[in-house]
Order: structure tokens, then sequence, then C-alpha cells
């Protein structure tokens, strides 16, 4: 094998994770389910509701209630949802349009 063929096939190998990393986000109107630490950020009336994830960074979460936030602010929780705006769109968090909100520890 040539040198030239030999350095295109490790490069393209090594883009191979990287490829694949970026097909993962997940699109606008896509389900998911996310994991982590349910904040709230700032105070009222701007106050963020946000899912601090390990595996996709923090997401800010749309929709839930009042009651919910009390019941699960500064807990691990399973989240499931629609995407509202995807990672990676600039400054501002990904947002999660909330349908359920259950105790991760449960889900495990």
């Amino acid at each position: 094998m040539n040198a030239l063929l030999r350095w295109t096939l490790v490069a393209a190998l090594a883009a191979a994770p990287l490829l694949s990393a970026c097909a993962a986000k997940p699109a606008v109107g896509s389900r998911i389910n996310l994991t982590g630490m349910l904040l709230l950020k700032g105070s009222a009336p701007k106050a963020t509701v946000l899912l601090d994830t390990r595996a996709a960074g923090p997401w800010a979460l749309h929709g839930v209630p009042p009651e919910a936030l009390q019941r699960w602010q500064r807990r691990q929780v399973t989240v499931s949802g629609t995407v509202l705006r995807a990672p990676g769109g600039g400054t501002l968090p990904p947002l999660l349009q909330v349908e359920q909100i259950d105790d991760a520890s449960s889900s495990r």
C-alpha cells in the first residue's frame, strides 16, 4: 500500500467517530429522553429551568409545571419530550418541550 493511500485511510478512520457524533444530535421535532439534574437558573420572572446532563450538556426545559419543579428541583430525573431547539444552534442551550418527568433512580 502506498503512503498516500495509507494516510487517507488513517484520516478516514480517525474522522469516522467525529462524523457519527455529529449525526447523533437530535433534530428539531424529534422525541428524546434525557437524564440529569433539574435546576432553576436565574430569578423570577426570568428564571430558566435547566436539565444538566453529563452526556448532552445543559438543556433548557419548556412546559415544566410549577408543582413538578418544586418536587424535582436539584434531583436526578429522566425527562421525555420534543426537541424545540437543537444542540449547536448558537449561544442558547438546546430546548426541550417537556412531556413527562420521572425519578431517574426508578428508570434504571
